[in-house]
């Protein structure tokens, strides 16, 4: 693969020293003279200088700058006879650091799977962890992949209100950072997702092709989440296909127990119950759209207690669902393209760590329409 650019600048500066350009005690350039020559943020810049001083070349000296050290002293820092050849390494292998809220059988793993190929294939290792759908927790994961050294980040965020201030910083600063699944939209970050407004509409296009008019919906707190955009694509096809929307009955948008480490909510019965009334206060409704897979298996729960059948009595479809080993699908849904999601985070983010500055790109991906037994 191609050398990352925090590589570029450190190799030319060794390259400089055993070449006596640079000599024992000159003042290298500073962090932001490195970013303007070399045309590349200031983090790349000082991330060279830092693995310069690690690896014995300069000694970095807080307040005043960056100096060389002799060969010898070089040698002696990284454990070499000085009286050794002096050998360099060429090795150039990328550390990514993965961060996602959870990921499981339904939605997720594929993701990694994708990562992890696309990481093995340009020759570098990458680290895994979670948020649990917490921000400060978040926040401790991203801080702690920054201080090992990872040359990148690849972000599942946190669905809330309000954007991560410690991702906001990261983009701002222009360290190497790709956003999945959830659009930070306003901000300079490539995205890789699911273009989940004609998602949802196909998905909702088909329910009236099968024939249903009244279908209720089911989702978590919309909020500032790729939630949002569902809904957008549903309120799309009830417009195109001259269907009243009706906002205020067939709508429950507070459903909270599918949420990744909050399974056993002590308000999930409460929820249930919720759910069961809504059913039977709207008995014109022949169809549940549920916005997460987690929701459509609570959704079956509440219409089985409730002594009706699916889907002869009311049909359900959902986003997502896990892999079986028949290859059939219980649930009718919308099947995202997961694994090239995570292929391509790593070849964006691997883009901006060999071809210079971060460029925002966006890519939707499209989706699958997967017919199962919850709407036969």
């Amino acid at each position: 693969m191609k050398q990352t650019l925090y590589k570029k600048i450190y190799k030319t500066v060794v390259d400089k020293i055993m070449n006596k350009e640079y000599v024992e005690g000159d003042k290298l350039p500073t962090e932001n003279e490195l970013a303007q020559e070399y045309d590349v943020s200031r983090i790349t810049s000082k991330k060279a200088l830092d693995q310069l001083a690690l690896d014995g070349y300069i000694k970095r000296i807080q307040g005043k700058g960056s100096y060389v050290l002799s060969i010898d002293e070089a040698k002696i820092n990284k454990g070499i006879d000085k009286n050794q050849p002096f050998n360099q390494s060429d090795d150039d292998h990328l550390l990514i650091g993965i961060v996602m809220s959870d990921f499981n059988s339904s939605y997720g793993v594929d993701i990694l799977s994708g990562m992890e190929l696309e990481v093995e294939k340009n020759n570098s290792f990458m680290i895994v962890k979670r948020s649990f759908d917490d921000q400060t927790l978040e926040k401790n994961v991203i801080d702690k992949l920054i201080n090992i050294g990872v040359d990148g980040l690849v972000i599942i965020p946190v669905h809330g209100e309000f954007y991560n201030p410690t991702i906001l910083k990261l983009i701002l600063d222009e360290f190497p950072v790709v956003v999945v699944d959830r659009q930070l939209k306003g901000l300079p970050a490539s995205f890789v997702g699911t273009n989940n407004i004609l998602a949802a509409e196909k998905a909702v296009n088909y329910l009236f092709q099968k024939g249903h008019r009244n279908i209720a919906h089911v989702s978590a707190p919309i909020q500032n989440t790729p939630l949002k955009d569902r809904v957008e694509g549903i309120k799309k096809s009830y417009s195109e296909n001259g269907v009243v929307w009706n906002d205020s009955n067939l709508w429950l948008t507070n459903i909270t127990n599918y949420v990744p480490g909050q399974e056993f909510y002590e308000n999930k019965e409460e929820e249930l119950q919720l759910l069961m009334k809504k059913i039977e206060d709207n008995p014109e409704v022949t169809c549940i759209f549920a916005l997460e897979y987690g929701i459509a298996n609570f959704i079956k729960k509440a219409i089985k207690k409730l002594g009706k059948r699916v889907p002869e009595d009311i049909a359900i479809i959902c986003f997502d669902e896990p892999k079986t080993y028949t290859g059939e699908s219980f649930f009718t849904h919308i099947k995202q393209d997961e694994d090239n999601m995570g292929r391509w985070a790593i070849k964006l983010l691997i883009e901006q760590l060999t071809e210079g500055k971060a460029q925002e790109k966006i890519m939707m991906l499209d989706t699958q329409l997967i017919i199962g037994e919850t709407t036969q």
